[in-house]
């Protein structure tokens, strides 16, 4: 692939959008301090809108997954 035909500005555009490569698990995200802000300001977001609070889970019980999109 060759970014020969783009503009200049358009192919600064492409290589930073093209270069980025986001964290695929927990432990990669939580060494990055914009995605530890990220996660603290989303779960900030769920508490204060009553939509998620912390429980201990009961013995033999499984918790439900969840993922951020």
């Amino acid at each position: 692939m060759t970014y020969d035909k783009f503009s200049p500005k358009h192919r600064a555009f492409l290589t930073v959008v093209t270069s980025y490569v986001e964290p695929g698990h927990f432990s990669h995200a939580v060494n990055n301090r914009n995605w530890r802000d990220a996660m603290a300001k989303e779960i900030r977001s769920l508490e204060e809108n009553n939509t998620w609070e912390y429980a201990v889970l009961l013995s033999g019980k499984t918790a439900l997954g969840s993922k951020w999109v």
